[in-house]
């Protein structure tokens, strides 16, 4: 839990409100389940809670717990109260969608579903899209969409794929679009956000209200900030080679990017 939406709520405070309020329409029979290392969220447990509550982590202790035994993600096992209950292997990748993976498997089990049946469900489910969704996979290149645009999808989202794809140059195109990024309210933790990627490619849209040079300045001589479309699709195009891992990042449709990346590496 962590401040976004700033153009709806004043700071984090108001958001555990909300929290707090719904937390309290979970009834006695209910669960909350929850990350044990959220310090906001643990705020608001700490106020209370009417239902029963359990903790999940991937390491240490936790009610639930999921053990990466691939550091991509793709294996894993989950535990609960230090008894192993399933191991799962799955075409996902990165520790967040392991995180969303453990949550998913003990709400169902908890609702009575037999955990072998959840195990099977998860390693038969398919990505959804805007979720390091692959768009392309050609040329010796794959380019992803995906939605992440706080600092810290950001960072889960390429330090995930970094898991997978090793020492291959992993290359983040960014567009800051959400109502929170147009305010620059994460102006001072955009740039580490993208230290896992080898290059970046930053766009300032028009409607920024505010600019980019200092994230690009920060990220040093691995980032190019540029202010057209065509300019990002062209730079992508000559600079990017075989084995080459391109995200693309936005909550929008990025002005159609990537299907002008696609039709671009075509032609090439």
């Amino acid at each position: 839990l962590e401040f976004d939406h700033g153009d709806i709520y004043s700071d984090l405070a108001a958001i555990q409100a909300q929290f707090h309020c719904f937390l309290k329409t979970i009834p006695a029979k209910g669960l909350a389940l929850h990350p044990r290392d959220d310090e906001a969220l643990n705020e608001v447990l700490a106020k209370g809670a009417f239902s029963h509550t359990a903790s999940m982590a991937c390491s240490g202790q936790a009610v639930w717990r999921a053990e990466l035994l691939d550091a991509s993600g793709a294996h894993f096992r989950v535990f609960y109260h230090d008894e192993l209950v399933a191991e799962i292997k799955w075409t996902l990748m990165g520790q967040f969608n392991v995180e969303n993976a453990l949550a998913a498997f003990a709400a169902s089990t908890y609702a009575g579903v037999d955990p072998h049946v959840a195990a099977r469900a998860l390693e038969q489910f398919s990505p959804v899209k805007r979720r390091l969704e692959v768009k392309m996979d050609a040329y010796g290149i794959k380019l992803y969409d995906d939605f992440a645009h706080h600092p810290t999808a950001i960072a889960s989202t390429l330090q995930g794929l970094r898991a997978n794809v090793g020492q291959q140059r992993l290359i983040a195109v960014l567009e800051p679009r959400s109502n929170t990024m147009k305010m620059g309210v994460h102006e001072h933790t955009l740039a580490a956000s993208l230290n896992a990627a080898d290059k970046v490619i930053l766009y300032q849209d028009p409607n920024l209200t505010w600019s980019l040079d200092n994230i690009q300045q920060q990220l040093g001589d691995s980032s190019v900030l540029l202010r057209n479309i065509d300019d990002v699709v062209d730079q992508l195009v000559s600079q990017s080679k075989a084995g080459d891992h391109i995200v693309v990042m936005s909550n929008g449709g990025f002005g159609g990017i990537h299907q002008k990346i696609l039709d671009a590496l075509a032609n090439d």
